[in-house]
């Protein structure tokens, strides 16, 4: 079952809780997500992870030993147990992989098997990341670079480790106590100390993590940094030379508004299939696009039998954005590259067809467009008798989506290391 391979110490995400994607539109927001913060990903959260698998990389010697990186992973979740136990604040504070498995063991048990506690180590999900930012080689070994050794020595005067296998790290090791020296280091890879002006349209990833340090600063310090709260404020933008991360930023925002429509609209008519009310579903969905409908959002929104009506209607008010949006900036054409998206959108909300036959055809069409984007991991298939039904895992472990979100962006990621650094 897909569920026991998921990583355990991953937030929960209910558009995820199967498979990812179901629309197959997650391939531009990662696009320009790579124009934004590019080496970096919704996974790579905690800015200490980076200086502490410099350390322990180096701590295996010329050879790249995975399971003995694993094992350092396992001593540092318990050394974040014990400070989480002698202070429930830090619990709430202090986020680290493995805390959801490492409360089941007592101080001192490192286990020989870190797979007891970590369904995807940390160490794979950082690896990537810690070579885009020069820390370690690409190549199989991942050996350090000048870069990461020096970060690896900071950790190191940091915290000072005796680490054995069946022992903890000492206190200092804490995600939360970087020390100056790993913080000026990380803030200089990175891209967040780069002074004087900046080429914005430089494709140097640090150079462009720098143009969105600059352009979130406020927005860090007020408001944080995720999609609902950074790109409405782009998406109204008309000028046609916008200067960078602004353009990209736009262009996502317009994105976002289809990318909610569609998945709410599809998730919304599977769980109309799950319970057996799809002609419901299609009369209301068919009366809202002759209706007055709420101011678009990006907020997450619930999907229930009790929430349908102004979930839908959102939807359909996001789409109906979306194609306003889009017709109006020139660089949607070559930016986004799907343009069947918006076709499917504007067959719905602009057609000059009846509402019901409109509603008929972007069902067939979002089915499509699912069962292209998930091939055999569909989520809903057709019976021999023509009736359709959800497609469930083993043991139905399969829960229905309940929640539709933004894509990320790998914004909060980036706005917690941030944190983790001082700020922007």
């Amino acid at each position: 079952m897909l569920k026991g391979l998921l990583p355990a110490w991953v937030e929960a995400d209910p558009l995820r809780s199967r498979a990812t994607d179901p629309l197959g539109l997650q391939n531009v927001a990662d696009r320009l997500a790579d124009r934004l913060l590019p080496g970096l990903s919704v996974l790579t959260t905690r800015a200490r992870y980076f200086s502490f698998f410099c350390w322990a990389r180096g701590e295996t010697g010329p050879g790249h030993n995975e399971h003995q990186i694993h094992r350092c992973e396992v001593a540092l979740a318990l050394t974040e147990k014990s400070l989480s136990d002698a202070d429930p604040e830090h619990a709430e504070s202090c986020r680290f992989v493995g805390s959801r498995n490492i409360k089941f063991f007592e101080q001192g048990q490192v286990p020989a098997d870190p797979r007891r506690v970590y369904k995807m180590p940390a160490w794979r999900a950082y690896r990537p990341s810690l070579s885009a930012v020069g820390l370690v080689d690409s190549a199989s070994d991942f050996s350090l670079t000048e870069a990461g050794a020096a970060l690896s020595n900071a950790f190191r005067r940091a915290v000072r480790p005796r680490w054995e296998p069946a022992r903890p790290f000492p206190a200092a090791a804490c995600l939360s106590c970087s020390s100056h020296d790993e913080k000026r280091q990380l803030r200089d890879v990175l891209g967040l100390s780069i002074g004087g002006p900046l080429d914005a349209d430089s494709a140097d990833p640090r150079v462009r993590r720098s143009v969105f340090v600059r352009e979130m600063r406020k927005t860090h310090r007020n408001d944080g940094l995720s999609p609902e709260v950074v790109l409405p404020g782009y998406e109204g933008l008309r000028s046609p030379n916008l200067p960078e991360p602004a353009r990209t930023l736009r262009v996502a925002a317009v994105w976002e508004r289809l990318s909610f429509g569609l998945n709410a609209v599809f998730v919304s008519w599977l769980r109309a299939v799950d319970a057996g009310t799809c002609r419901s579903f299609e009369r209301t969905l068919a009366e809202l696009l002759t209706g007055r409908l709420p101011q678009p959002t990006l907020e997450p929104t619930e999907l229930s039998a009790q929430n349908q009506v102004p979930a839908l209607a959102r939807a359909v008010s996001s789409l109906r954005h979306a194609i306003r949006l889009h017709d109006q900036l020139d660089e949607c054409h070559t930016m986004l590259k799907d343009e069947d998206a918006f076709e499917l959108a504007r067959s719905l909300v602009s057609s000059r067809q009846a509402p019901r036959v409109r509603v008929a055809k972007t069902i067939n069409d979002l089915r499509s467009r699912h069962l292209a984007a998930k091939g055999d991991e569909a989520w809903v298939r057709e019976c021999p008798d023509g009736e359709l039904e959800l497609a469930r895992d083993g043991g139905e472990t399969w829960k229905m989506p309940s929640v539709v979100r933004p894509h990320a962006y790998r914004m909060a990621a980036f706005h917690q290391i941030a944190f983790d650094l001082g700020g922007l």
